[in-house]
C-alpha cells in the first residue's frame, strides 16, 4: 500500500522530462491497446475502434447490443455485439459479435463474427442447429457445416476516417 512518502516521491519525479517522456510512451501503448480491442458500432452497425474509455463506456451502456435472441424450448440462443475484439492474433478483421447457446446438448457452443450481417446469419444457423438436435437428439450434427469460413463482407485494410 502506498504511503505519503511514496506519493511525495511520485510528485517530485512527475515534473521531470524523463518521467513525462516515459508516461507518454506508456499511455501511447495503452491507447494502441484500446484502439485494437475496444469497439462501438457506427450508424450502419459497422464496428469502429473507440480508444477513449469514457466514450466507449457511455456508448456500451446506452445502446442496445442485442442482435437476436431466440428460444427453442428451454434453450436460449443469444447473439450480441461484444464491443471487445476477440481476435487476439491481430490478423484479419476484429471479431466483435458472438452467438452463444445456453442449455441443451450444445450448452455454451459459440460462434463469433466480424459483421452484424454475419452475426444475424450465424444466429439463424445456431437456431437451426438447436432445432435439429431437439427433433432428433440421436442424430449426429456435423458442426462443420455451421462454422463460418470467411466473413461475408471483405474487411477494408484502410479504415479511412475511423483510424486515429
Amino acid at each position: 500500500m502506498a504511503d505519503d512518502n511514496d506519493f511525495d516521491e511520485f510528485l517530485k519525479i512527475r515534473g521531470s522530462p524523463d518521467f513525462e517522456e516515459w508516461l507518454d510512451l506508456q499511455l501511447h501503448g495503452f491507447r494502441e491497446f484500446l484502439h485494437h480491442y475496444q469497439y462501438i458500432l457506427d450508424e450502419d452497425r459497422r464496428p469502429i475502434p473507440e480508444p477513449n474509455m469514457v466514450k466507449y463506456a457511455v456508448w456500451m451502456s446506452s445502446h442496445d447490443r442485442i442482435v437476436a435472441k431466440d428460444y427453442v424450448g428451454d434453450v436460449e440462443i443469444s447473439t450480441v455485439f461484444l464491443g471487445l475484439n476477440t481476435n487476439y492474433m491481430s490478423d484479419g478483421p476484429p471479431i466483435v459479435f458472438e452467438t452463444m447457446i445456453f442449455g441443451g446438448d450444445h450448452d455454451h457452443k459459440q460462434m463469433r463474427y466480424s459483421t452484424w450481417e454475419d452475426a444475424e446469419r450465424g444466429h439463424r444457423v445456431m437456431v437451426e442447429l438447436v432445432k435439429r438436435v431437439k427433433m432428433d437428439p440421436d442424430t449426429p450434427v456435423d458442426l462443420g457445416d455451421f462454422e463460418q469460413k470467411e466473413p461475408a463482407v471483405e474487411w477494408p485494410d484502410d479504415l479511412g476516417e475511423y483510424e486515429n
